[in-house]
């Protein structure tokens, strides 16, 4: 069992890949960074999307952000058209970009091995 639940229009706490499926799905996510691991990988993505409103400090203040949302239909709007935006603008999404790096990387690979036999690489942003 996972610490997961959906309730309604949001998603309360984060583990990885279901995290991933729902703000890709435009289901707006709460996360409380804490030990475990899912709890700041969920974090991390709400964080990364620019959401910090959605990033509990406290269980206090991550039990008041979910009240907040769930009682306010036009917030639930609002979060939801918020998300959408900017998921067509994060790179977390940008399986084009994912995809033209990875082949950059490989051609790098491969003209490396090539030339020289074994190498270290270092691939540095575009």
């Amino acid at each position: 069992r996972t610490d997961e639940t959906i309730r309604g229009p949001l998603r309360i706490s984060a583990e990885r890949w279901q995290g991933v499926d729902s703000i890709w799905a435009g289901v707006p996510m709460v996360s409380l960074a804490m030990e475990k691991m899912q709890a700041r990988v969920g974090a991390g993505l709400v964080h990364v999307l620019g959401m910090s409103e959605l990033l509990a400090r406290t269980r206090t203040d991550y039990a008041d952000i979910v009240r907040a949302i769930l009682r306010s239909r036009r917030l639930q709007l609002r979060l939801r058209a918020r998300l959408s935006d900017l998921v067509e603008r994060s790179p977390l999404f940008d399986t084009a970009g994912w995809v033209r790096d990875v082949e950059r990387m490989h051609r790098m690979m491969w003209d490396l091995h090539a030339s020289y036999g074994t190498a270290h690489l270092v691939v540095a942003n575009a």
